[in-house]
Parts: structure tokens; C-alpha cells; sequence
């Protein structure tokens, strides 16, 4: 049976005009595992001054998923209906710059190869699983 999974990007945004955005985290939540993926290789494009405040966010934002996923790992799983959003609630919508994409849903047939995809389309390196 295909698991739902759900999954949410972190972006900033360069332009609310165009549209310009850089993909910087991936969370995915297929009801057992949280996975997240991250870069700072696309804060290249960004003025030294921007690209410093914009690392040190978005290293405490994965940061602090990177703990829900150890406390998920360590701990007895959660129910089996728990979404992305109650996992690991955000703030949606526009922000100044930072923004985090509403969650989109998928029934591949296999979870783990579905994260490695899209992690790799968007050119985000997958967090090392902790050995079971």
C-alpha cells in the first residue's frame, strides 16, 4: 500500500515582483519518518551582507528540525494521522524574505526515493539518517 507523504520547502525570496525564489530546505513526512534536506550553495547569488543573515537563519531553522527528527528517532512513533504541519509548524505565507511553501502531498511507492528526487532536483543535500 502507497503511503501519503507530505512535504514543504523553505525559499527565499529575491523578487516578490517576478516571482525569484532559491530553494534552501526540504522537509518530507511520510507518517514514520521526517526527512530534511538543505543548501546554502544558492546564498552565493546574494550581496555578502544578506547572504550572512540569511546562513544564520536558515542554519537554526534546519537546526531545529534537524532536533524534531532526532526526538522522532528516539522517541515512540507518532500517531499514525499526525500531518507535516503539526509536526513541525511554520508560519505560512509571505514573509519579508522567507517563505514556506504550502505542503504538497504524494503517493509514490517508495518514500525514501521520492526525498532523494526531489532533493536532488533541487539541488539540496539529504541530512544523514543516525544509524538504527
Amino acid at each position: 500500500m502507497k503511503k501519503t507523504i507530505a512535504h514543504r520547502m523553505l525559499q527565499i525570496i529575491l523578487s516578490h515582483e517576478s516571482g525569484d525564489r532559491i530553494t534552501v530546505a526540504l522537509l518530507h513526512w511520510d507518517g514514520e519518518h521526517l526527512r530534511v534536506a538543505s543548501s546554502l550553495a544558492g546564498l552565493a547569488m546574494l550581496e555578502p551582507d544578506e547572504r550572512d543573515a540569511f546562513r544564520t537563519t536558515i542554519l537554526d531553522i534546519v537546526g531545529e528540525v534537524e532536533r524534531v527528527v532526532r526526538r522522532i528517532e528516539d522517541a515512540p512513533a507518532p500517531r499514525p494521522d499526525t500531518t507535516l504541519a503539526e509536526l513541525y509548524p511554520v508560519r505560512e505565507g509571505l514573509g519579508a524574505a522567507l517563505y514556506w511553501t504550502p505542503v504538497s502531498t504524494a503517493r509514490p511507492s517508495d518514500p525514501d526515493a521520492h526525498f532523494e528526487m526531489l532533493a536532488r532536483e533541487m539541488r539540496l543535500t539529504p541530512r544523514e539518517r543516525a544509524a538504527a
